[in-house]
């Protein structure tokens, strides 16, 4: 690309229409012209990292050159470090590469940018890329969709104490109209048709996570949980959770098993969307005390909502491909040779469970601390929430595996693998884990022979659900240990 100093642009391609995000990262310097490689209004989006700007000293030219190759609609996204926040308080010479929010706003109105606009970035949102979803651009505007919302919850003065970084965005041509305005309208003129609410619609809490939007919105006395896709994937996984949330309506009371109602869908300007019922409730991702009774009190639920939906069957080979056979069948292509490995783990999977007679269950598939809602009065459960990978015959124990494995990482710092490797089995847990497991397993009275299998199939469909095979060394060597451990747990069959 003609590239000098070690300047390293890449673009990303948005959509099939060809729309494009170059990704100014570790940059270090563009030759004594200051030109970018690359013709006029090629982008639709520049994300510029701190540490881009900062080797760059927020110059007009650098961002002249992000103007340039910008389309007319396009935008720019810019972090820059917190000087205050506490990461880099605590940090030696954490304000060294700072630069002043003021000089970038400045440089980039001098640049010919419009419609700047600023936000504090979430702690674990450091990355530009992973704020922005640098992956398919569903949708004209849709920066102007993050920002409506991140700007309703990041917008509190506490919440700068603690941000790493905050985010300026800017666009060359007015921004468009907010989809998330039009949204509030058509939720608020259906809330008043449905209950008769006449009050006007309050965002209180607003997040973007697994690639859509949740705004928490007050309604009178009403709470509701307003969700849309932010890329397309996410919109099946709605349509899904949907499908479920409904069927779990007509079988359960939700209150019972702490499941949110669906109350209505729609689609507004092309993208689906969902109105749940609300909970004035807080996901509490950090290991502090209140967390340990809420993930106890979810695994109850689940373990008599499990026993509820229990239905025994005998694993002959259609029931086999359906539920064991499917998740080994989407890794193997990306594996290479490593798939002949994987695929001696599946036939000793298979040599284990076929003719054994199972229970089936109510399956949650993302049964993780993240999902619990916690009510910060009473501090104890509230909901349970993200059912999008649920599946209604599903196999057992997988969801007290990944709440387990989730929890060992927060607590202990231990990853999936570590448990797979040195104590997944449920004979070797301790404490109120083990209490938990052997719950479980004198309800469902689950085959001991076929424990080993399904202590393999956790690991496998968490490595689907987590986004498959990774071709980095430190995800192969570590997939090759877990491989010669789970080796050494199916004993004789592999």
């Amino acid at each position: 690309m003609g590239v000098e100093n070690g300047f390293r642009l890449s673009f990303l391609t948005r959509n099939p229409q060809g729309g494009r995000v170059l990704d100014a990262s570790s940059l270090n310097g563009t030759g004594a012209s200051g030109a970018w490689p690359f013709p006029d209004k090629s982008f639709d989006g520049v994300v510029v990292p701190d540490a881009s700007l900062a080797s760059q000293g927020s110059s007009p030219k650098f961002l002249a050159e992000a103007a340039r190759v910008l389309k007319s609609d396009g935008w720019l996204f810019v972090t820059v470090p917190n000087r205050w926040g506490y990461n880099h308080l605590v940090r030696a010479n954490g304000m060294r590469h700072a630069v002043s929010r003021k000089k970038v706003r400045r440089a980039l109105e001098q640049a010919g940018f419009s419609g700047v606009r600023e936000y504090a970035l979430h702690p674990d949102a450091e990355n530009a890329g992973e704020v922005m979803g640098l992956g398919p651009r569903p949708f004209r505007g849709a920066i102007n969709l993050r920002e409506g919302i991140k700007e309703r919850f990041f917008s509190s003065r506490i919440f700068s104490r603690f941000a790493p970084a905050h985010a300026l965005t800017a666009v060359r041509e007015p921004a468009e109209p907010s989809f998330i305005e039009a949204l509030l309208r058509e939720v608020s003129s259906e809330a008043k048709r449905r209950w008769h609410v006449t009050a006007s619609p309050k965002v209180e809490r607003a997040f973007v996570l697994h690639g859509k939007g949740v705004l928490q919105v007050r309604l009178g006395n009403r709470l509701l949980a307003v969700k849309f896709p932010i890329i397309r994937w996410a919109e099946g996984f709605m349509e899904h959770e949907e499908e479920i949330l409904k069927a779990l309506g007509k079988r359960f009371l939700l209150k019972e098993i702490k499941a949110p109602e669906f109350y209505w869908g729609g689609v507004l300007e092309g993208r689906r969307y969902a109105v749940l019922e609300g909970f004035p409730a807080v996901s509490v991702d950090q290991p502090t005390p209140v967390l340990r009774p809420v993930i106890a009190q979810a695994t109850g639920y689940l373990i008599q909502f499990q026993k509820m939906t229990c239905e025994r069957r005998t694993v002959d080979e259609a029931l086999y491909q359906q539920l064991f056979a499917k998740p080994f069948q989407a890794l193997y292509p990306a594996l290479g040779e490593r798939a002949s490995g994987l695929k001696r783990i599946e036939d000793a999977v298979h040599k284990i469970v076929l003719g054994q007679r199972i229970p089936l269950v109510w399956e949650h598939g993302d049964f993780y601390y993240e999902n619990f809602l916690v009510d910060p009065k009473t501090r104890r459960l509230a909901a349970i929430v993200d059912w999008e990978m649920s599946n209604e015959k599903g196999l057992p124990l997988l969801d007290l595996y990944y709440s387990a494995a989730r929890a060992g990482e927060l607590f202990y710092g231990k990853t999936f693998e570590d448990m797979i490797i040195g104590e997944f089995m449920p004979q070797q847990y301790s404490g109120p884990m083990k209490r938990d497991f052997d719950v479980y397993l004198n309800l469902l009275k689950i085959p001991a022979e076929v424990m080993p299998a399904l202590c393999v199939m956790a690991w496998v469909c968490r490595l689907v659900r987590s986004g498959g095979v990774r071709h980095d060394p430190k995800w192969l060597a570590g997939f090759d240990q877990v491989l010669n451990a789970v080796k050494s747990i199916l004993k004789g069959n592999a």
